[in-house]
């Protein structure tokens, strides 16, 4: 019989799928094998993807795999290495097929990594796969520049000085060129805003800058597609940052200063937003009491039951829901009451608005002022949904 969190899975004929979902990689891998792929996982500067783990050795059925297939973020794209390593001699060096890649970009013979491979030294197969990257930046930015388009050479000769650009010219779409340019914000203060991320990622070993990703159409005056690339870390304030608009007179060395100026002030505000809705909500529950549901990451929803009318052993529960947006506090909280019961069998809710509210109260005014349009808004709305037929 099954009890506690395994009888969930019992009714369920994916089970055995969801179970594997759940683990890692390297659990699957030969012992000598398993710590150079935990290294992989565990790499934090940018999120290397691992997929496909296989045994190479069909003929003896082996229970372990020894290879895997690599998803190494480069630029706007994905790069796609199938990494062949040896369960039996774990002692050689890897193999690699450099899937897409229509040239070679380097010799195998003066990959450090390679030379002296070290099976038991878990960061070998780490430090092979960043020295291989590292040619292969070498060979795209050679490729760019080397590229007969004047435009193309132009925005590369204006960026010289820039340092760690990434340069890319499809393989898959030869007629675009993308030019990927980091941008150097001070992003300490949006990690530390983060709860569920460990300030050790904040360590300039594992520290990774938004990349504006410009790709440009080969042989054409056509404005250039721009993305902003984020941290995962820092991904939740993506959507924030829209990039300028790219004019005909615009070119890179103009438009970086631009676009790092408005993160810095974007991101600024988002996090002061959010610095502002957890005191907001630490004061509602100091007023409110315990919430029924809060998201403490993020602080944009809270719910409250509240008794009306209070004191009163037969009080109606009611539940308060506040939402705050990322605009907060330039935007008011969204205030919805709701019953707790059902009157003729439907729930009655209603949304609150026009009450009084400034963006220039502190964090203590807004509680205090909420608390005090929910107790008056909550007797009417009380009286309202009794009543309602």
């Amino acid at each position: 019989k099954a009890s506690g969190m395994n009888a969930e899975y019992m009714g369920d004929p994916d089970r055995w799928k969801k179970t594997a979902i759940s683990m890692p990689v390297s659990s699957s891998f030969e012992q000598n094998l398993a710590p150079l792929i935990q290294e992989l996982e565990s790499y934090k500067c940018f999120n290397i993807e691992l997929s496909n783990a296989r045994s190479g050795d069909a003929t003896l059925n082996r229970a372990f795999n020894d290879r895997v297939t690599v998803l190494l973020p480069y630029s706007d794209a994905l790069l796609r290495w199938e990494v062949i390593l040896s369960g039996n001699c774990p002692h050689l060096p890897p193999d690699f097929i450099f899937v897409d890649e229509d040239t070679p970009f380097a010799e195998f013979e003066s990959v450090p990594g390679l030379i002296q491979w070290d099976y038991t030294n878990r960061h070998s197969l780490l430090n092979v796969i960043l020295q291989l990257r590292e040619l292969y930046q070498r060979k795209q930015k050679m490729l760019v520049q080397d590229y007969p388009d004047e435009r193309l050479q132009f925005e590369c000769n204006t960026i010289q000085d820039i340092p760690d650009v990434e340069f890319h010219l499809s393989s898959t779409n030869k007629g675009e060129a993308c030019i990927s340019i980091p941008l150097q914000i001070d992003l300490l203060e949006t990690l530390r805003a983060r709860v569920s991320v460990n300030p050790k990622e904040a360590d300039s070993s594992s520290f990774r800058y938004p990349r504006l990703h410009v790709k440009f159409e080969l042989h054409s005056k056509a404005a250039p597609q721009v993305k902003l690339d984020f941290p995962y870390w820092c991904d939740e304030y993506s959507h924030i940052v829209k990039p300028p608009v790219w004019s005909a007179e615009t070119c890179l060395f103009d438009y970086i200063p631009s676009i790092t100026a408005r993160v810095n002030d974007e991101l600024r505000s988002a996090v002061q937003s959010r610095e502002l809705r957890q005191l907001l909500c630490n004061g509602l529950i100091n007023l409110l009491g315990c919430p029924m549901e809060y998201d403490n990451i993020n602080h944009k929803k809270i719910a409250f039951q509240l008794d009306f009318p209070p004191s009163d052993k037969k009080a109606d529960p009611y539940m308060l829901l506040l939402s705050l947006s990322h605009q907060f506090p330039r935007e008011p909280p969204s205030i919805t009451l709701s019953t707790l019961w059902l009157n003729r069998g439907a729930q009655r809710e209603k949304r609150i608005t026009g009450f009084p509210y400034s963006p220039r109260w502190s964090a203590a005014e807004m509680s205090q002022q909420l608390r005090d349009t929910i107790e008056k808004e909550l007797s009417i709305f009380a009286r309202w949904a009794r009543e309602r037929p």
